[in-house]
């Protein structure tokens, strides 16, 4: 578990260095949505920073260390670079930090039931169909989702606290920091060979994740994929196939 927990900073201000992404915007109106203060940076306006701006959560464009100075905790990406003047600042300052991925796995743990939808492909596609299952029969789910969603007009939704529903990408094996209730598994494929060995090294991983489920919980795979099937019979909670 990382040292850094967003719910120790509830009192101060988060800064999320690359505000502007998909996943990162989404994770920034969630916290807003949760209580949080957050602001935020990137290079350039885009869709996902106007959906900030209708919350009213403050960003600048361009980088400053001034922007992070007086913030409790800073988010970044991945391809945010250590030469960033922001992520530079907050490392010689001390300011606590967090990974985006770390983040999402955190604000996982926090919700009543989390569906997490894994797989190396579709995982957009399913995760985008629950969210408009779920509205429409008013669950009033927070979704996070790793694209553009026509009827989310964004990435995200930040509903109640009994329901999240995410993406979890298999990609450096950020999925094993969630808290699934409910895991999802669409297949298992050759993919992201830049990290992973081989397939065997994927399918490792995704036994891994399906151990995350509690055994009140349920693991939900395509069983038509072997290597789903698989990983299903190493799982200790309840087991359902599509």
């Amino acid at each position: 578990m990382n040292s850094v927990q967003v719910r120790d900073y509830k009192n101060g201000r988060i800064h999320f260095i690359g505000i502007g992404g998909c996943s990162m915007s989404g994770l920034a109106q969630i916290l807003d949505n949760m209580g949080y203060t957050v602001s935020g940076s990137d290079q350039a306006q885009s869709q996902f920073t106007d959906a900030l701006s209708k919350r009213g959560i403050p960003f600048h464009i361009g980088h400053s260390a001034d922007y992070v100075a007086g913030a409790a905790l800073v988010v970044y990406t991945a391809a945010i670079k250590p030469t960033n003047v922001e992520f530079a600042y907050a490392k010689e300052h001390g300011i606590p930090m967090l990974e985006r991925s770390e983040l999402l796995g955190q604000i996982s743990r926090d919700y009543k039931t989390c569906i997490c939808v894994s797989g190396c492909h579709g995982k957009t596609t399913i995760t985008s169909m629950l969210a408009l299952i779920t509205k429409d029969t008013h669950l009033d789910p927070t979704v996070h989702v790793g694209g553009m969603v026509d009827f989310l007009s964004g990435g995200v939704r930040a509903g109640g606290q009994d329901l999240f529903i995410t993406e979890a990408c298999e990609y450096v094996e950020s999925f094993l920091k969630f808290h699934p209730t409910i895991a999802v598994i669409l297949n298992i494929d050759n993919d992201h060979l830049d990290y992973f060995h081989d397939i065997d090294h994927i399918q490792q991983a995704f036994t891994r994740y399906a151990g995350l489920v509690p055994a009140a919980g349920s693991l939900i795979v395509n069983a038509d994929d072997f290597r789903c099937m698989q990983v299903l019979e190493t799982a200790a909670c309840h087991k359902i196939t599509f």
